[in-house]
């Protein structure tokens, strides 16, 4: 990541990077807003760190490489009350409005999972962790990605939907009071991640991408 040539970025390209990442960040700051105020300010914070930080991508040191609170960078990714979903169809619609997209656009449906320190976070629990290559305390997310290889000068990847796996045992009455503390819609129910794959397949069809599908 930090040596730019071996991406194929050229060093004019890789000086732009700067700019067109504010761009990025500003065209979906309004996704954002809550009833009170609008946080996206902290998305950039947050966004941009994770790029520049090679270790430790923590709240409290990406706080500390943007200068602003800690606290105010996790309250923005773990309680603040923006819509995920309002940001993916953003992606989606800007997929689908832009001309040489509207062919030769596919959609790969994975997993990806992070190891967890204990099992009290929103779907932790021991399952396979495919970064690690075994069965650990891990979290999982189901995800749907858009990819169209169309123009080899301008290949185009981005991630439009994704659900986080609830094992089943997160169901049962016992789990009844931590789901409610992490924050679990209490309309979710247990669903496979095949059956959550085919659901986000189904939506963005219904949104009108253009794609054929692959799994």
């Amino acid at each position: 990541m930090f040596a730019p040539q071996r991406w194929g970025l050229s060093p004019d390209f890789s000086r732009e990077l700067p700019e067109r990442l504010h761009h990025f960040w500003r065209r979906y700051y309004e996704c954002f807003k809550t009833k009170t105020r609008n946080t996206g300010e902290y998305a950039d914070h947050y966004l941009s760190c994770l790029l520049r930080m090679e270790t430790k991508r923590n709240y409290t040191n990406i706080g500390r490489a943007a200068g602003v609170a800690g606290e105010n960078i996790q309250h923005f990714m773990s309680n603040s009350p923006w819509s995920a979903r309002v940001v993916m169809e953003q992606v989606q619609q800007e997929i689908k409005t832009t001309p040489e997209l509207k062919r030769g656009g596919m959609v790969t449906l994975d997993e990806s999972a992070d190891e967890k320190a204990g099992d009290k976070s929103a779907g932790a629990g021991r399952q396979h962790n495919g970064r690690l290559g075994k069965v650990d305390m891990s979290q999982v997310g189901t995800l749907l990605a858009y990819a169209n290889l169309t123009y080899s000068n301008r290949p185009v990847w981005a991630w439009v939907d994704g659900e986080l796996y609830l094992q089943e045992h997160w169901f049962t009455s016992e789990m009844a009071e931590l789901r409610q503390r992490v924050g679990i819609p209490p309309e979710r129910k247990f669903e496979t991640k095949i059956e959550l794959g085919w659901k986000m397949i189904q939506r963005v069809k219904a949104n009108g991408l253009p794609f054929v599908s692959s799994q």
